[in-house]
Formats: C-alpha cells, structure tokens, sequence
C-alpha cells in the first residue's frame, strides 16, 4: 500500500508552499505523527507530519523549491524501500482513482543541467529561494526572542535551512553589535490615542459565547499590534513582548501569523522590538517611558474607552512607521473585524 504526501494547503489563499526542509530521508521509518517537512506559506513556516505510518520511499522535491498545492511531493509505504534497487517511480494501489498530478520539478532558470530523478535529489541542496530566509519555526522563534536578526547568518553564507543548533553561530555573530542594536533609547518622542472599548468589549463576548474561544484583551492588543507593526516596519520576523499588571514578561515571535485563539508567548526578559504594557484599570491617559530598552506602548482602560501611549526614539523605527503603527492598531481596537478581514 502506498501513501501519496501531497504539498498541503496551510491557508486559506494559499496556491503553493515553499519546502523549507525535509525532516526524514528515504528509508527512514515514520509515524503518523512524526514530523516529515517544513512547509513556509505566506502566513508563517509549518511543521507538516507524515500522516502515516510506515517507511519514506521516495522524496520527490528538494528545499527551496516552492510546490503547487495538491501536487505528490513524497511517497510512503508499509514496507521498507529496496535502497539497493535501481529506482524507478512507485505506482499508486488503487488505479481506478483519478490520477493526482506529478510533475517533475523544474530546474532553476539558470540550471544547464537537468534536474536528476527524484529519489537522486540531495535532500540538503538547494537553499533558499530570491530573498526568502529558509529557517524552522524553533530557530525563528529563538533569534525573536534573543533579539537577533537571522539574515544576518545568510549574510554571513552560512547554508539554509536553519534550525535552532544555528542560533549560538547567529549570537556569536550579533556579539559585537548586539549591546548597541538592542539599546534603543533615550526615548524621547510619545504618539497618544483614546480609543473606544466598546467593539473590542462586545467582540470579546461574542467570540467567547458564539465560537467558545477565551480571548484576554493582552493577547488581543499583541496579535493586533504585531499586524500593524509589520505593515509599518516589515521585516523577517517579529518579536512583542508583553508585560502585565502583575510584572510578569512574555515574548511573542510573528503574533500576527497566527489565530487569535493560538497566540501565545513564553516567559523571557529578551528586549524585543516592541513593549506593551498593560496597566490595567484607571484614568491613566498619558505615559513617557524614557528608560526603556525598547519601543513602549502603554495601554490603560477607563470605563468606556482605551487609552494607548507609544513611546519610542529613531530606532527600530521613525516617526513615520510609529505612526502608521498607531494608526492601523487603533483602527483594528476600534473595529476588531478588520483583523478578521
């Protein structure tokens, strides 16, 4: 019996995926839970399992290739593969089914040579596609939290795909900057907004009581922010950190490419590219924080309305990026459906 992986559609407009990384080789026994491939969309780098048990016999693409949606990427079987066997492509068990598209992948435009066959392709070769950082979801999250840029190993041609053992190489190479790119201050310049509660009060509710999902206005302002922070700064990767009424820090890597209901973040004194902190309850409207390591935006609540205090210096970002963040955060507090949008 044989099981046809296929490049699966990880969003909603979503027409191909780049192979990040394969995670088995061929030969290698599986189970359905074991992860197989990383998989970048658009949206964020995925970790794909095999969907059966049994043994990878055939791995039909390489990393940094991006695959149509649908297409046959890698076969597995119940038996192990005959290695030592020429190889020839393993047919399908049930022939009457129509017949799913395998295509051979090209070869990149400047190639001379034909792509060999696909069980001849070396798993680790080629590494990136244009500009795109080839990387897992761990080491992503890892240079986030450290406050490390990991172009900065493409940079450096070290090889994608990068994993997490790759984040002490970008450390050793962010050590000479590193206490300088992370000191953002003296921060010096502050954008206010009052902003009304009452459509993110009544969206809370009616995701709480409609959809079943608990969603806490910290996540919220975090997923919120991390959409805004990306159209006004860009970027590879994103790191928020989040810093409630009680003092308790949490660090959230690319919160925008995420459900609302799957945000989360991990405790970590890292600086991060913004700071929110929550101060809770009052009639606290304006708040300058001039000692901070980082950009930070204070949200306070009053009966009926939101109040949000950014504080910042040139760097990360200037005054017109720190704008268009306050803006289009605003925006989305104010109508919580444009998130969804």
């Amino acid at each position: 019996m044989v099981h046809e992986v296929i490049m699966p559609a990880l969003g909603m407009a979503q027409d191909t995926g780049l192979l990040v990384s394969w995670q088995k080789s061929v030969g290698d026994a599986v189970g359905v839970e074991d992860v197989l491939m990383e998989v970048e969309t658009d949206k964020s780098t995925m970790e794909v399992p095999a969907g059966r048990a049994g043994y990878v016999a055939e791995l039909r693409a390489q990393a940094g290739q991006d695959i149509p949606v649908g297409q046959v990427i890698a076969l597995i079987t119940a038996q192990p593969p005959d290695l030592s066997a020429p190889s020839e492509p393993i047919q399908p068990t049930q022939p009457d089914e129509p017949a799913k598209v395998v295509q051979s992948m090209p070869a990149p435009e400047k190639a001379q040579a034909p792509v060999p066959p696909p069980a001849t392709l070396p798993i680790d070769a080629p590494q990136s596609q244009g500009s795109r950082i080839l990387a897992s979801p761990k080491a992503r999250r890892l240079a986030a939290e450290a406050g490390l840029d990991i172009s900065a190993l493409q940079q450096a041609g070290l090889p994608q795909p990068y994993h997490a053992a790759d984040i002490e190489k970008l450390r050793d190479l962010a050590a000479p900057a590193q206490s300088h790119a992370l000191n953002y201050g003296p921060l010096s310049s502050h954008i206010t907004a009052t902003v009304p509660a009452g459509a993110l009060d009544a969206f809370i509710v009616r995701m709480r009581d409609e959809g079943g999902i608990e969603l806490t206005f910290g996540d919220i302002a975090v997923a919120f922010s991390g959409v805004a922070l990306r159209q006004a700064v860009g970027g590879d990767a994103l790191s928020i950190s989040l810093r409630g009424p009680d003092g308790g820090r949490q660090v959230y890597t690319d919160p925008d490419k995420y459900r609302l209901s799957h945000v989360a973040g991990v405790a970590s004194d890292a600086p991060t590219q913004l700071e929110i902190r929550e101060v809770g309850s009052g009639y606290l409207t304006t708040i300058a924080i001039g000692d901070a390591k980082q950009p930070v935006l204070a949200i306070s609540r009053g009966p009926d309305t939101m109040n949000l205090s950014l504080t910042f210096s040139d760097a990360p970002f200037g005054a017109d990026q720190a704008i268009e963040l306050m803006r289009g955060l605003t925006q989305r507090l104010a109508d919580p459906l444009l998130a969804l949008a």
